[in-house]
C-alpha cells in the first residue's frame, strides 16, 4: 500500500486537530452550558479535579508519546503507526488516549463546577469512545495479528484490578513472610523465577519477591470453572496442560519474555506430597535453558507446613523466600537448577504439624507401616503398627518421633515406604471425569460415572462404565490436588477423584514396577515415567 503524500498527511493531521481538539471540546462545552439551566452549577472541587486532570493528562500525553516513540507514527487512525507497542500507558489500558480525554472532560467539569460537563457529558463520552475503540480494534487485529489479540487478552479497555499488588499488600500485612535478597530480581527486563512447590499458596508467596507483575505458568485445572478462569485471566497466568505440553503455551511464554516480563515457573511439575524437593522436569528445564533469559532460583521455605498437599488445609505459618543468584543455564539445565534450588533449601526442614482433621488424611502418604511395610496391621489414624509395634508421635515442632530415635521429617519417615515396590492390584472408589480431546480451549470436564477403579501394573479398569486403559497406552500419569488421579492417553485425558484410598499410591503402582525402577527414575530426573 502506497503511503500518503506529504500534502495529504498535513491535511489529515489538520482535520484531526480541528475535529478532536477544537470542535469536540467546543461541542461538549456548549452542550454543558445548555444543560446548566436545569442542572445548575456546583462549587469547584479542586483536589478531585487535579486528580482527574493529572491522570487524564498522563494517559493522553503518555499514549501519544509512546505511539510516536515506540510505534513510529502519529495517534491518528487514518495515519496509524507502523509498529505495535504496548509500553508506557499501554501496559495498563488498551486505549489510554481515549480514556485520558474522558478523564480530562470530567476533571474540567469538576474544576469549573459544572455537573453537566463532569458527570452527564463525562459519563456519556465513555460508551462512545469504547464503541469506537472496539470497531478500531478490528483493523488493529488484522494489522498486528496474534500480537494484538494477545494484547487484548492481557490488557483491558479500562484499568483492571491490580491483582498481584493487592496480593502482595495483603500477604505482607497479614502473613509472617520474610524475603531474603529481593534485589536479585531485576527491576526491568525478562527473567524467569524458578521455585520449589509444596503449597497452593506458593504463587502468592513467590509474587512477593518483586514489585513487578509475575506471569505464572498455571495448571489447566484452574481454568475448568468459569469463575476460576476469570480469576486466572485477571492474574495474567499462562495455562498449560501438564499432561500434554502445547506449542501455543510455549510460544506464549517466549512472547512474554520477549516483551521483557517476568515468568514464574514451578519446575517440579506438581506440588511435593512429602515436602521434599522433587526431581525437576527435564523438558521444562531444557526449554528454559534454550530461552536465553536469565533464570533466578527462589527457595520457598515453610510453605509445606502452611498447606501440606495431603491434608487439604491452609494454615498461617512463617514463610521465608530466599532469592538466589541470577544465572544462565546451558543444555544440562535440570541438574544445575536442581542444585541451585537445593542450595537455597539446605537449611529448610520440611516440618508439618498434624492437626486432628489432617490426621484423618495422613493415610494418603502413609498407607502402610513405613518400617515393616505391613498393611493389614497398620492403623494410619493412630499412626501405630500392630505387627512391629511402631508408634509414631507428631511433635509440636512439626516432626515425627519414632521410638527412641531423634524425631524426623515426614519425608524421611516415608522414604522407605515410597521407595518400596507396590505389588498391586489396588482398588479405589472413584468418580470419573473425562476430557475427550487434549486439543483446543480448556473446558469443564465431562462427567463419566463412578465405581470401583482397579489399578494394576498392566493398567486401569473401571468396569462400571466399561473403561479399560492399558499401561502401554498411557502418555502421562499425574495427580491433581490430593485426591485425583489423572491419566492421559494420546487422544484424551481421564480424572479419577478418589473417595477412598491413596492416589499417590495408585500413581506409583502405575509408573514403577519395582523399587529399582522407581529409584532409577528419580535419579534420571523423571518424576513420573510411563
Amino acid at each position: 500500500m502506497t503511503p500518503p503524500s506529504l500534502a495529504r498527511r498535513v491535511v489529515i493531521v489538520a482535520l484531526y486537530i480541528a475535529m478532536f481538539w477544537v470542535l469536540l471540546p467546543a461541542a461538549l462545552w456548549t452542550a454543558a452550558q445548555g444543560m446548566e439551566p436545569w442542572l445548575g452549577r456546583a462549587a469547584p472541587a479542586p483536589l478531585a479535579a487535579l486528580l482527574f486532570l493529572l491522570t487524564g493528562g498522563w494517559l493522553l500525553l503518555g499514549g501519544m508519546l509512546e505511539l510516536w516513540r515506540g510505534g513510529g507514527g502519529l495517534p491518528i487512525t487514518a495515519l496509524p503507526p507502523p509498529r505495535f507497542t504496548r509500553h508506557g500507558p499501554y501496559r495498563h489500558v488498551r486505549h489510554p488516549i481515549y480514556l485520558g480525554f474522558n478523564l480530562l472532560v470530567v476533571g474540567a467539569g469538576l474544576a469549573v463546577g459544572s455537573p453537566a460537563l463532569a458527570w452527564v457529558l463525562g459519563t456519556a463520552v465513555a460508551p462512545l469512545w469504547m464503541i469506537y475503540a472496539l470497531v478500531e480494534e478490528r483493523g488493529l487485529r488484522r494489522r498486528f495479528g496474534r500480537d494484538y489479540s494477545r494484547f487484548q487478552r492481557q490488557v483491558g479497555l479500562l484499568p483492571r484490578l491490580p491483582v498481584w499488588w493487592l496480593v502482595r499488600t495483603v500477604l505482607r500485612l497479614g502473613w509472617p513472610l520474610r524475603v531474603e535478597h529481593p534485589e536479585r530480581v531485576p527491576r526491568h527486563g525478562a527473567a524467569v523465577l524458578v521455585a520449589n512447590h509444596a503449597c497452593y499458596l506458593d504463587p502468592l508467596f513467590l509474587a512477593c519477591v518483586t514489585r513487578r507483575t509475575v506471569r505464572f505458568v498455571a495448571t489447566a485445572e484452574a481454568y475448568r470453572h468459569p469463575l476460576g478462569a476469570r480469576i486466572m485471566a485477571a492474574a495474567q497466568t499462562i495455562p498449560i496442560r501438564r499432561y500434554a505440553p502445547e506449542v501455543s503455551t510455549l510460544r506464549e511464554i517466549l512472547r512474554t519474555l520477549q516483551d521483557g516480563e517476568l515468568v514464574g515457573f514451578f519446575i517440579e511439575g506438581e506440588r511435593s506430597a512429602l515436602g521434599d524437593l522433587l526431581p525437576l522436569q527435564p523438558d521444562a528445564a531444557g526449554f528454559l535453558a534454550r530461552s536465553g533469559c536469565p533464570v533466578i532460583p527462589v527457595g520457598i521455605c515453610g510453605s509445606y507446613d502452611a498447606g501440606p498437599r495431603w491434608a487439604d488445609e491452609i494454615r498461617r505459618r512463617p514463610v521465608t523466600l530466599r532469592v538466589g543468584e541470577q544465572a544462565e543455564f546451558d543444555g544440562a539445565a535440570a541438574p544445575a537448577l536442581h542444585a541451585a534450588l537445593r542450595a537455597l533449601l539446605q537449611e529448610n526442614i520440611p516440618r508439618v504439624s498434624v492437626s486432628a482433621p489432617a490426621r484423618n488424611k495422613i493415610h494418603r502418604v502413609l498407607w502402610r507401616c513405613p518400617v515393616c511395610l505391613d498393611e493389614p496391621n497398620w492403623d494410619p489414624a493412630a499412626l501405630r503398627c500392630a505387627a512391629c509395634g511402631l508408634t509414631i508421635t507428631p511433635t509440636a515442632d512439626g516432626l515425627f518421633a519414632c521410638g527412641e530415635g531423634a524425631p524426623v521429617t515426614l519425608a524421611a519417615l516415608a522414604h522407605k515406604l515410597w521407595a518400596a515396590p507396590e505389588p498391586g492390584p489396588l482398588t479405589l472408589r472413584v468418580q470419573a471425569w473425562r476430557e475427550r480431546s487434549r486439543l483446543g480451549p480448556i473446558a469443564p470436564l465431562e462427567r463419566a460415572g463412578a465405581g470401583a477403579l482397579l489399578v494394576s501394573h498392566d493398567g486401569i479398569a473401571l468396569r462400571d462404565i466399561g473403561l479399560k486403559i492399558a499401561r502401554a497406552d498411557m502418555v502421562s500419569v499425574t495427580t491433581e490436588r490430593a485426591d485425583t488421579l489423572q491419566i492421559a492417553t494420546a487422544g484424551e485425558m481421564w480424572q479419577f477423584r478418589a473417595e477412598t484410598g491413596s492416589v499417590f499410591r495408585a500413581q506409583r503402582l502405575l509408573v514403577a514396577k519395582t523399587a529399582a525402577d522407581w529409584r532409577g527414575a528419580r535419579c534420571r530426573g523423571q518424576r513420573w515415567p510411563v
